[in-house]
């Protein structure tokens, strides 16, 4: 059962809730069920009628600007390989993989299918290497938190300690930059660093996260420093997933909480390091 039809049920509501990142519904749900409908075969007059209209151009246009209005962006390209001759894919984010991708003889016919596939499936949280990392040439054993990282940067220390290696938390971080007279914003100016490797202190990693109104992290990204070189050694972006309306069944399924975000951002940061 698609994500979509799951997440709708047992909710009357004509609004989304505040979290829905393919607000507003009503429009979503009118482009939901007419590109459903142009899944089925086209045996009934009506049915007719709408693939009359929007087996066109025009009709790849109108299905563009509702998915931009969606969040997703449209990728159409014409292969001439066997039968499939057009393939289509839709983005949310154009770092990541598509999240509906369809091949078909009329582009039309593809853009279609990927449009549905996208509003859909359900769709896992992602992760992407930030790169090119500079050349991890010395051990990474003590890793330093940067103050503002907040709740989900203790969590990614936690499970980096989990893996061996020796955190200095947020507030060890906060007490040290005083001690040095600096601020956050000089953390990693060549005085700062130099001090910070003296003190046996070997990278220091620095999140962002952006968290939905529920309290769990919507998105993230990481970085390592080192504090031998000032170069960034390892580095990550992270992405929910979704699975319709937020709060639904599906939904709290798909997405992540603090402690796997953290884990999942942990795997992805500490393959590249040396101990």
């Amino acid at each position: 059962m698609p994500c979509a039809t799951i997440a709708d049920r047992g909710n009357g509501s004509s609004r989304a809730g505040t979290g829905d990142a393919h607000a507003p519904d009503r429009r979503r749900a009118l482009l939901l069920a007419t590109l459903g409908l142009l899944q089925l075969p086209p045996r009934a007059r009506e049915l007719r009628l709408l693939h009359h209209w929007l087996d066109s151009w025009t009709g790849i246009g109108l299905i563009v600007v509702g998915m931009e209005r969606h969040g997703f962006r449209v990728g159409l390209r014409n292969i001439a390989v066997d039968n499939d001759g057009w393939i289509a894919e839709f983005q949310s984010d154009p770092r990541l993989s598509a999240s509906g991708f369809a091949a078909a003889p009329a582009p039309w016919t593809a853009v279609q299918r990927a449009a549905w596939l996208a509003l859909t499936a359900c769709a896992t949280s992602k992760i992407s290497q930030v790169g090119p990392a500079a050349k991890v040439d010395h051990p990474v054993r003590a890793i330093a938190l940067a103050p503002s990282g907040g709740l989900l940067a203790d969590a990614v220390g936690v499970e980096l300690s989990n893996r061996g290696f020796e955190i200095i938390d947020t507030q060890q971080m906060t007490a040290l930059l005083v001690r040095l007279n600096a601020d956050e914003t000089e953390l990693l100016r060549p005085q700062s660093i130099e001090a910070l490797r003296s003190r046996g202190i070997d990278a220091v990693l620095s999140v962002r996260a952006a968290s939905s109104p529920d309290g769990r992290p919507q998105s993230a990204s990481a970085r390592l420093n080192s504090t031998h070189t000032g170069r960034v050694i390892s580095g990550v972006t992270w992405q929910n997933g979704w699975g319709g309306r937020a709060g639904s069944m599906a939904d709290r399924t798909m997405r992540k909480d603090l402690t796997e975000a953290a884990r999942e951002i942990a795997d992805a940061l500490s393959p590249t390091l040396q101990r």
